[in-house]
């Protein structure tokens, strides 16, 4: 059930926070966007399916009845959310900014409190010493989503840089809530216990990776070419480089 928990979470669609973080990191926000849209959707089959798959292939020991009509109405309630801010946004920039921004937040407020009731729960988390194996997955969970997402964006899709930190945050960051929330009512007792102690564990460290990965992001916007630095500015990515030599042309 522990590397049940683990797959579950590498299955989820990306955090909402990712949108934040990849302004912060002066990626491409309306790629970021349009990759949770579509994450989000795709969840609603791909996550109870990999579900059952996994438990199918023997990575748990005790057989598990895998709840799907509990899995596809979580993902439900966390998908209509944003999709509401994103048709706001169409249709008023400044409100739909300010939606988008003020449900970020609330999630972030949200999963705080998750955690500080699932580390209540379970104050065993807090010594690495008793989980060391799932500290050091958590550490380099992650991590090691964001740089395979940067890599195929740069070198398998050949996109610009604020593509490329967009999909590494994207990729990089899942949404901890609805990984909580399909586990917490989708399973009982100690195997749900079990199965939370890596989502727990992972969002302990999710500040942590999540600062470093933007300030990182920064950084390497430095390296930005003058028509990536000016398109960004302006009109917030590589679509906007198009339209703006569609204006200017």
């Amino acid at each position: 059930p522990t590397a049940l928990g683990m797959a579950v979470l590498g299955a989820a669609p990306g955090g909402t926070s990712s949108n934040l973080l990849t302004y912060f990191a002066h990626g491409n926000v309306a790629l970021s966007i349009a990759m949770s849209i579509a994450s989000l959707l795709m969840s609603l089959w791909t996550m109870p399916l990999w579900m059952f798959i996994l438990t199918k292939i023997g990575m748990s020991s005790a057989p598990i009845t895998i709840p799907f009509s509990s899995i596809g109405i979580s993902v439900l309630l966390a998908t209509f959310p944003p999709l509401i801010g994103f048709a706001l946004a169409r249709l008023n920039q400044t409100i739909g900014r300010g939606v988008e921004l003020s449900g970020t937040f609330t999630g972030l407020v949200f999963l705080a409190i998750v955690f500080a009731i699932g580390v209540r729960d379970n104050t065993e988390l807090l010594d690495p010493s008793r989980y060391p194996k799932t500290w050091i997955a958590a550490c380099f969970f992650q991590p090691t989503g964001g740089l395979i997402g940067y890599t195929i964006a740069k070198r398998v899709a050949k996109l610009g840089n604020p593509e490329a930190r967009a999909v590494a945050l994207e990729t990089g960051i899942q949404n901890l809530t609805l990984t909580i929330a399909v586990i917490s009512t989708s399973f009982r007792g100690c195997e749900r216990t079990v199965m939370l102690t890596f989502p727990l564990i992972a969002g302990l460290l999710f500040a942590i990776n999540s600062f470093w990965m933007t300030v990182l992001g920064r950084y390497l916007a430095r390296m930005d070419t003058d028509d990536e630095k000016e398109s960004r500015r302006r009109f917030g990515g590589r679509h906007g480089l198009a339209e703006k030599e569609r204006v200017t042309g």
